[in-house]
This record gives C-alpha cells, structure tokens and sequence, in this order.
C-alpha cells in the first residue's frame, strides 16, 4: 500500500528489487511511473559491492577473516572474488553480492549463502524441461530488449 494516503506524503523515494518488469501486471495497476535500471549505464554498480567498497568499507572484516583463517589479505580477497564476485548490470562493471558478503562476513565462513535464501527449483525445472544446454549460457550477452518480455524465455 504505497499510495496510501497515509504512507504516499512520507515516500520521497522507494527502491523495490525484483519488480520491475511486474509492474506492467495488474497487480501493481495503481503504481505508476516506475523506472526499470535493471541495464541503465549509470546504476551498473547500485545493487552491488566494487571492488573498492569491499577493499574500502570491509577492510576490518577482511583483515580479521584473514587473520582467522591463516591466509594473507591478498589470498582471502582472491577467494572472495572468484566465490561473490560473479554479476554485473551492465557487461563492465562486475559486482558482489551484498547479502554474500555480509553472511561470509558475520560466518566467517564461504557457502553459497545467495542460493539458500530462496527457492530456485522453478528455475531448474524450465531450463530442465527446455533441454537448456547451461554451458552454452556462459558468458552470454543479451540486449536490453530480451528484459521487456514477461514471459521467461531463452
């Protein structure tokens, strides 16, 4: 209820994740003027951690991690790169995964924290029942108008 009355004069902005092609369906009918920047050019790195945040904002975590685990800084930030260091929103600039980051930080140790958070099995069962070749998905690249249809499609 985001247009509520008594919530719409308190809102000046509200990011929602996971939504933006939804809002084309009626469920989302009375919100209106969304903007999609899921590929915009100047919102590659807002829903993810650089490089330089991590190096910057963790170096306390990073440095205890390090020292926890027996390995140099330089030895743990490689592991953290190849294990969390895996997406990006414009094909240039490459991102962790917040939650990732922050459940290895508060564990201290790596699992695949982003995958148990949810429920995938739907995905698994349309790339299964496609005969999707997942091997031939690696590295591909996909325009800006393969995002602007509902419907789930390779």
């Amino acid at each position: 209820m985001l247009k509520a009355n008594d919530v719409a004069d308190c809102l000046r902005f509200v990011f929602i994740t996971g939504a933006s092609k939804f809002s084309k369906v009626t469920l989302f009918s009375d919100l209106n003027n969304l903007t999609d920047l899921t590929q915009h050019p100047k919102f590659g790195t807002l829903v993810g951690i650089t490089q330089t945040e991590l190096e910057t904002c963790f170096d306390g975590y990073i440095a205890q991690m390090a020292q926890d685990s027996g390995c140099t800084r330089q030895t743990l930030l490689d592991k953290i790169r190849y294990r969390y260091n895996g997406y990006t929103w414009d094909g240039r600039n490459f991102v962790y995964n917040p939650f990732s980051l922050l459940h290895l930080f508060s564990s201290g140790s790596f699992k695949n924290f982003w995958f148990t958070s949810g429920t995938t099995g739907w995905l698994a069962r349309k790339m299964r029942d496609a005969a999707v070749n997942v091997a031939a998905l690696k590295g591909m690249v996909v325009q800006e108008s393969f995002f602007d249809r509902f419907e789930i499609r390779y």
